[in-house]
C-alpha cells in the first residue's frame, strides 16, 4: 500500500532463497530476545 511517513520493513530470513522470510516476532523470541 501507500506510505505517508517514514516506516520500517524488518523481515528475517533463514537462508537465500525466495520463501525463506519467517515472522520476527517468531524468530526473536526463539532465539531469547523479549519482545
Amino acid at each position: 500500500g501507500n506510505s505517508t511517513g517514514p516506516h520500517l520493513h524488518f523481515e528475517v530470513r533463514t537462508g537465500p532463497s525466495y520463501g525463506s522470510d519467517v515472522d520476527p516476532i517468531a524468530y526473536l523470541r526463539q532465539h531469547g530476545v523479549s519482545v
